[in-house]
């Protein structure tokens, strides 16, 4: 009897030894790949939820889902994702590519984190300050030129990491260059704010940026130069926009014009004809 429940002693040892890895493996996971855009009591990104109040707020399975593989869930006309996308700023949820270990160990963590208010453990609140991976933007005045060239490779990166251009653009790329892998930029400012694009920037955690970036990381000024280069990109296609408008205008009104002019000139190529035509047909009938 003593050794039955001794072997029930262990075994439940083992399970919550087992559930406490899986949770700090979730928290893991968190502080390396969602941080970035997500916070945990307003500690972390600004793009996306508090993981803190997640548990709470939202089923589980569809917490699951949503971890698992968002674009699905967003492509699938979510209501509640649709609603999510729209309450930040349409900034999409990457698809971290988890697997369903880690994607149980991240639900675990958030289940442990609504239940401790936002801290999933008195080790977790005391390292919360120093685990946060977004640092603060610091103050240093961006040169919108020097964020054009790094963005365009014509100044190299301080440790040698490919240049922007190479998977992204600022524009069309097929007029003005650039890359179509990675994401259009030229409205990136309007979408993401200055924060929103300093805290991707500081830690890049997009599955195709982070094996070229993780060991090559950008420099504080390097980000700040490529945040002022976004800005002024934005504000000068709003200024491009407004001529191409009304060339657009022009344009449209011009061909009105001339296909009204074709069809009127087709209509009466054989006017003089017809009513040649007509009358000698009138003159038989009577």
């Amino acid at each position: 009897m003593n050794k039955q429940l001794l072997v029930i002693c262990i075994f439940c040892l083992v399970l919550l030894n087992g559930r406490a890895a899986l949770a700090l493996s979730g928290e893991e996971i968190v502080k390396s790949k969602c941080l970035t855009c997500h916070n945990i009591a307003g500690k972390g990104g600004v793009m996306a939820s508090d993981f803190s109040q997640d548990y709470k707020l939202y089923d589980p399975t569809w917490l699951s889902k949503m971890i698992k593989a968002p674009d699905q869930v967003l492509a699938a006309k979510d209501p509640i994702a649709l609603k999510l996308l729209a309450q930040y700023n349409n900034i999409p949820m990457p698809n971290l590519n988890l697997n369903d270990e880690e994607v149980a160990a991240v639900l675990d963590y958030l289940r442990e984190l609504s239940s401790a208010g936002g801290a999933a453990s008195t080790e977790t609140t005391a390292n919360q300050e120093n685990s946060n991976p977004v640092k603060a933007m610091p103050d240093i005045r961006g040169n919108a030129t020097v964020g054009k060239n790094l963005f365009n490779g014509a100044k190299p990166f301080t440790h040698k990491a490919s240049s922007c251009i190479a998977c992204h653009h600022v524009g069309s790329p097929s007029i003005f260059g650039g890359g179509s892998l990675g994401l259009n930029l030229s409205d990136s400012y309007k979408k993401y704010g200055k924060q929103g694009l300093w805290s991707m920037l500081d830690k890049l955690p997009f599955p195709t940026m982070k094996p070229i970036y993780d060991t090559r990381p950008l420099t504080d000024e390097e980000k700040v130069h490529l945040i002022a280069y976004f800005e002024a990109a934005q504000k000068q296609s709003k200024a491009e926009r407004r001529p191409y408008l009304v060339f657009i205008f022009i344009s449209l009104v011009f061909s009105s014009l001339v296909v009204f002019s074709i069809g009127r000139i087709w209509r009466d190529r054989n006017k003089g004809v017809r009513e040649e035509f007509l009358e000698k047909v009138r003159g038989k009938k009577k």
